[in-house]
């Protein structure tokens, strides 16, 4: 499944409507082959779908046995802060994965007089992230979440050994954290 796009000189709205309209087809088309289609929220300036009620309002209605939404905490990170047991409970049924990925912000002094004053968002492992991985892993817990955990591991891209190692700390946080959330 493709981004659904947007150029923001267009109706927010109408463009809505027309990514609703595409969902109904493709809800359509995976009803007759029985598969799932999920849609990753996505940041930046171009994407339709940049928040979680922005999803829910494309698939309210259409049966979530076949149109699914990935929330991406790392993605919604870069677009503004969500509140994720909100937007979880809310998406509940159309919830078909989660992005297992984070960002962090980051002083760069050199451009502290540019208008972003020097600050600079970057993706981060989650142990190192701003996103509550205990609320979000509690809110998954809360609807009975038995989808896929989409860890995307966008750090150190260039050092395959650090990647892998940092991959494997970020793992061991999150099953630390469902193991937490499951005993409490």
């Amino acid at each position: 499944m493709s981004y659904l796009s947007y150029d923001e000189k267009d109706d927010f709205f109408s463009a809505l409507e027309k990514g609703r309209e595409q969902m109904q087809k493709m809800a359509e088309l995976c009803a007759k082959f029985n598969i799932k289609a999920v849609y990753q929220i996505h940041h930046g300036p171009h994407q339709l779908i940049h928040h979680s009620m922005a999803a829910l309002y494309v698939v309210k209605d259409l049966p979530h046995e076949y149109i699914g939404i990935m929330p991406d905490a790392g993605n919604q990170f870069f677009e503004a802060h969500e509140n994720w047991h909100r937007a979880i409970i809310t998406l509940n049924k159309y919830m078909g994965a989660f992005g297992v990925k984070d960002g962090k912000y980051v002083y760069v002094p050199e451009e502290k007089n540019s208008p972003t004053k020097g600050w600079k968002k970057e993706f981060a492992p989650c142990q190192e992230g701003v996103n509550n991985w205990y609320d979000i892993i509690s809110a998954l817990k809360e609807i009975n979440f038995d989808g896929v955990l989409n860890f995307q591991p966008f750090y150190h891209g260039n050092d395959r050994d650090k990647l892998i190692a940092t991959l494997k700390e970020e793992l061991s946080y999150i099953k630390g954290v469902v193991e937490y959330v499951e005993k409490n």
